[in-house]
């Protein structure tokens, strides 16, 4: 899902995917009608805010009100730069990242599994696959083999890797610079960095979705 917003629009809040906009009954092929209403309609749709991870499993557990203001902030402000500094502190990408692995099951199957000769492996960083990225963290990733890697792209380095979802953005986003350790080294974990802003200026360690996995199993706990 991509969500938008458009800070002189009181509506506020956008949903949109691809189908919102696709042409009726056809491809909009050379000669052949196209329902203007659908066809024109991303006119109404401004830029992508932010790229939400979430899946047909995540139920909803906060209004969009909620969310709105959790991703952007308050939206009434009483001066232009009073409205740029609250949108400064609210433009992160949300990443519940870590840099090393919490298990046998994560260092064998997941950081022992990406090669050293594609990714160093101080580079490698694990996340919850539901994130939320920024416009300019999504363009950056979608970037990232042109602009750092001679054009070789980075998906075949986790061919190998269980649960690769949870591997590479975060990973792509450590390449980045975006996730780092903190100064003077140590590793950024849960336990060690509670702290929202440990992995870096530009991102908030905070969770999309509300997970149970205090029972150790290899799935979450189930909601009664």
């Amino acid at each position: 899902n991509v969500v938008g917003r458009s800070r002189g629009d009181s509506r506020g809040r956008y949903l949109a995917t691809p189908a919102d906009c696709a042409p009726s009954g056809n491809d909009g092929a050379e000669g052949e009608s196209v329902d203007p209403e659908r066809a024109s309609c991303v006119d109404d749709i401004p830029p992508v805010d932010r790229f939400v991870f979430a899946s047909e499993s995540c139920l909803p557990v906060a209004t969009l009100n909620e969310m709105e203001m959790a991703l952007f902030g308050p939206r009434s402000a009483a001066t232009k730069d009073e409205d740029n500094r609250i949108a400064s502190l609210y433009d992160k990408s949300w990443i519940n990242a870590r840099s090393n692995p919490n298990n046998g099951y994560a260092r064998q199957l997941q950081w022992d599994a990406v090669r050293s000769s594609d990714v160093p492996q101080n580079s490698i960083w694990k996340a919850d696959q539901w994130i939320t990225l920024t416009r300019a963290h999504g363009r950056a990733i979608v970037s990232l083999p042109s602009n750092y890697l001679d054009d070789r792209p980075l998906w075949p380095a986790f061919r190998r890797v269980r649960a690769s979802d949870e591997m590479y953005f975060p990973t792509a986003l450590s390449i980045l610079g975006v996730l780092h350790r903190p100064p003077g080294g140590g590793e950024v974990t849960p336990e060690s960095s509670p702290k929202e802003s440990c992995a870096g200026d530009r991102v908030r360690r905070r969770r999309v979705t509300y997970c149970d996995w205090s029972v150790g199993a290899k799935n979450p706990a189930s909601f009664a």
